[in-house]
């Protein structure tokens, strides 16, 4: 019989080399880890699977409590007028001339809860001016939304086109 010296032999733990030892625990570790998971998956009330019809409900009223609370940001649709005056009133104040605008109703994405106006305004003015009056639309009338902004500098003066849509709430 030939004896192997004693820095290359590999000690065994009860005839198991270690390599074996290591991947029996490893393998032991895992399946814990993942009857773990599965245990917690079941009691997860954040599982779609796990929500009875009384939570769906809940969670659809709340929603919809948060989307009729949104929609109140809008201004009515009776106020359409009132909107035009105002978004004149903005570009007076900045020092922009808006050139007889076109407005008209169009599909709305939300066909019960919102109307939407599109709008189209020619426009001249300097250049801060212009930055000024686009900068009051942002912040006075949030509920305009701005889909095409055109200008050609003629001097020291901008002309330009805007066209965007103006979202107002149907009903109270």
């Amino acid at each position: 019989m030939r004896r192997v010296p004693a820095t290359t032999a590999v000690r065994t733990f009860a005839g198991w080399h270690p390599l074996g030892l290591f991947g029996i625990a490893a393998a032991l570790t895992g399946l814990l880890m993942f009857s773990h998971t599965l245990a917690g998956r079941k009691s997860d009330p954040a599982d779609p699977r796990n929500i009875t019809a009384a939570a769906a409900n809940d969670r659809l009223a709340s929603q919809h409590a948060g989307l009729s609370e949104r929609l109140l940001r809008f201004p009515p649709v009776e106020q359409r007028a009132t909107q035009i005056a105002a978004l004149d009133a903005i570009a007076h104040e900045h020092g922009v001339v808006i050139g007889g605008g076109e407005y008209r109703d169009t599909d709305s994405p939300m066909p019960s809860e919102l109307a939407v106006l599109e709008l189209r305004l020619p426009l001249q003015g300097p250049p801060l001016a212009v930055r000024a009056f686009l900068s009051g639309l942002q912040r006075e009338m949030p509920w305009l939304a701005i889909d095409q902004f055109m200008l050609e500098r003629d001097g020291s003066v901008l002309r330009g086109e805007v066209r965007g849509r103006m979202f107002l709430r149907e009903g109270t």
